[in-house]
């Protein structure tokens, strides 16, 4: 059976909100139907790809590693690009790629725009619109393309791949009008 792929309007997604209880390390959900508290690195159980990609990228405006990264599968291959980066190929490896991009103090502002998704029974390719602004620093990052990925196993819905890159054909558009920043 193959994947018809279905498109989006172009309306941004909502991004969906949790809290980190810092504490004892484990996450509380909400607002999306989560009726467990759970710890570890499999800490976000995500019902469908669209709630994954909601705690992905809400963990990323927060500057939220832990949350980050338990969104990410932990019994799959992992493959993670992040725009003019190198591949990296092991959670590892990507958990310390993430560490690095989040440790700064600055809350972003994300604006997701689902442009086409396939869907299976067990994975999901999700393309996506990011755009990027760290307003309290005036940065205004390059438009980003990005494909996800997720995998459906008995823990729910996990990231199995994320690859991103500067949308070059929008980049030279908004180029004269401020800097961009080619990075995540």
């Amino acid at each position: 059976m193959r994947a018809k792929p279905t498109i989006d309007s172009g309306e941004a997604q909502s991004v969906t909100i949790y809290n980190r209880l810092d504490h004892t390390n484990k996450l509380a959900l909400k607002n999306v139907g989560h009726s467990q508290l759970v710890s570890g690195p499999r800490a976000v159980i995500s019902r469908s790809p669209s709630e994954a990609e909601s705690a992905f990228y809400t963990a990323f405006r927060n500057g939220d590693h832990i949350g980050m990264m338990a969104v990410w599968a932990t019994n799959s291959a992992l493959v993670c690009v992040h725009p003019m980066g190198p591949r990296l190929e092991s959670w590892d490896q990507i958990s310390a790629s993430w560490e690095k991009i989040l440790a700064s103090d600055s809350q972003r502002l994300f604006e997701i725009r689902l442009k086409a998704s396939w869907e299976e029974t067990d994975i999901s390719v999700r393309i996506v619109d990011e755009l990027i602004s760290v307003p309290t620093r005036g940065l205004q990052f390059a438009p980003v393309i990005a494909t996800n990925v997720y995998r459906y196993s008995n823990n729910g819905w996990h990231m199995v791949a994320h690859h991103a890159s500067v949308d070059a054909t929008r980049y030279r558009d908004i180029r004269d009008e401020e800097p961009a920043h080619t990075h995540h």
